[in-house]
């Protein structure tokens, strides 16, 4: 795992966007199907980072992280990283290697030093949301 200075990094492998997020803490534990439908009846959808400003705004709404959270980040079938509102996929380094990940490790998660993980979908957690506005 890398460490948060890593992810600015990282952050160059997302497909740019044309949408403004506004992130939200939620201090709700739920499996992260759950926590992905919770986001989509109350916001957008699970959180989804894609460059270091969105990074940033994420990292400002948890500020008091003291348990691992759900991001909007999940493993495809054909191991492939995607987030979960979009067409753009994840190439970070961070997953490279993890193709022996079993079915149920397949969502991303943010331990409270900012690091991604896999994980067991079917744990309960915390999680982040955001509001997406499209920027003309």
């Amino acid at each position: 795992l890398f460490h948060t200075l890593s992810f600015f990094y990282m952050l160059s492998s997302f497909t740019s966007s044309k949408i403004s997020y506004h992130y939200h803490f939620i201090n709700i534990r739920k499996n992260w199907t759950e926590a992905q439908r919770f986001c989509r009846e109350m916001y957008t959808d699970l959180a989804t980072v894609e460059n270091a400003k969105e990074m940033n705004n994420l990292l400002k709404s948890i500020k008091d992280l003291s348990y691992d959270v759900y991001i909007g980040l999940y493993r495809s079938n054909d191991f492939k990283w995607h987030w979960t509102l979009s067409d753009s996929f994840y190439n970070g380094e961070i997953f490279k290697n993890s193709k022996h990940i079993s079915n149920n490790e397949s969502c991303a998660a943010m331990d409270n030093n900012w690091k991604w993980f896999n994980d067991n979908c079917d744990s309960q957690k915390q999680f982040v949301c955001f509001n997406g506005k499209i920027c003309y």
